[in-house]
């Protein structure tokens, strides 16, 4: 009668293991983990744009927008860019400090911008740059500087410095 009873006992309990690691197996399913960069899911336009402007700095982070086409990437030098549906970089964050490089602020900053920055020797303290919709640009500036943020129309003209 014991040995009927632990084969019971025993089937019950392989049985409702079985069930767990079932459940488990499909929850996994349906909420996958975030993963590191796989260069087959971010689309070329925008690896081309990390290369042209980090080389070689790994993408350790994407993000893809639920409803857009929207993507947000980091990179392993802690710099955040953001992309739109076209793939065109909306934003570029280079935080902690983190200088963007020059190459990066001459093209995406229209020309009067730049060369303001140029002639204030601010080209290789621009920290972060956003493309404010049609209005225009903000730029920050790392700490060292009594305005550390600048705004330009969309034509690149100085429209305000401000200091935090």
């Amino acid at each position: 009668m014991k040995t009927t009873s632990f084969k019971v006992s025993a089937l019950f309990v392989g049985v409702l293991l079985m069930i767990g690691v079932a459940v488990t197996a499909i929850a996994q399913s349906h909420n996958p983990p975030r993963r590191p960069h796989q260069s087959q899911a971010i689309p070329t336009e925008i690896v081309n744009y990390v290369e042209k402007y980090f080389g070689n700095e790994r993408i350790v982070e994407v993000e893809q927008g639920p409803r857009s086409r929207n993507y947000e990437i980091e990179l392993a030098n802690g710099v955040d860019l953001k992309f739109d549906s076209r793939y065109n970089c909306y934003e570029a964050d280079g935080e902690s400090h983190n200088p963007l490089p020059a190459k990066l602020v001459k093209d995406f900053l229209p020309k009067d911008a730049y060369k303001y920055l140029k002639d204030n020797n601010l080209i290789d303290d621009v920290e972060s740059i956003k493309r404010e919709n049609r209005r225009g640009y903000e730029v920050e500036l790392t700490n060292r500087h009594q305005e550390n943020e600048l705004h330009f129309d969309a034509d690149g003209n100085l429209l305000s410095r401000y200091h935090d």
